[in-house]
């Protein structure tokens, strides 16, 4: 079972996830989610509470991270256990394709999503 929250803070979305994400049932949970926020310029994936990660997951994140590309939206994964974290890497093969972001990293963002930054310089921290 996955469970999503969405909260919004100036223009970063940022999609809560609880429980499993290994299956195509919470894969649409979570697309649904993120699809609505197609206006946003940050998109945040918090997998704090991601309990397990399965290949329909990753396929599921992979996917969102062309999405959004395409959408000129930034997607950020925030916060992955370090068991969702290795799973990432190894079906991934690579730590640049989904970019990890720290509280820090995160905390900038939202700052300046919060003060209506101006676009360059919320687009260099973005990148």
């Amino acid at each position: 079972m996955l469970n999503v929250h969405t909260d919004r803070i100036g223009d970063v979305a940022v999609i809560a996830c609880t429980g499993e994400l290994t299956d195509e049932e919470q894969v649409s949970r979570l697309y649904a989610a993120a699809l609505a926020q197609w206006h946003s310029r940050l998109l945040v994936v918090d997998l704090t509470k991601v309990e397990s990660l399965g290949q329909d997951g990753i396929r599921a994140l992979t996917d969102l991270q062309a999405w959004a590309n395409h959408c000129r939206t930034d997607l950020k994964l925030f916060n992955p256990r370090s068991s969702v974290r290795c799973k990432l890497r190894e079906w991934t093969k690579s730590k640049d394709s989904l970019e990890i972001v720290t509280l820090d990293r995160l905390s900038d963002l939202i700052v300046l999503a919060q003060n209506g930054s101006n676009t360059s310089r919320f687009d260099e921290l973005a990148a």
